[in-house]
């Protein structure tokens, strides 16, 4: 996961969609990978707060 939206870590460069994700509806431990990475083993559906198009954040 990237950390912020406008993000360059995390983020793949071409998505049609950014999730926002409430990391308190997550259930499990997020970790920070070494290069800002956010990293989850899944995401339920209930932790899913926001469906962006990709191109309305850049």
């Amino acid at each position: 996961m990237a950390p912020a939206r406008n993000s360059h870590v995390g983020r793949r460069s071409k998505v049609d969609v950014l999730l926002g994700i409430d990391p308190e509806k997550l259930g499990q431990p997020v970790f920070e990978a070494p290069n800002g990475v956010l990293l989850v083993r899944e995401v339920p559906p209930e932790a899913i707060a926001q469906v962006l198009k990709a191109d309305a954040v850049h």
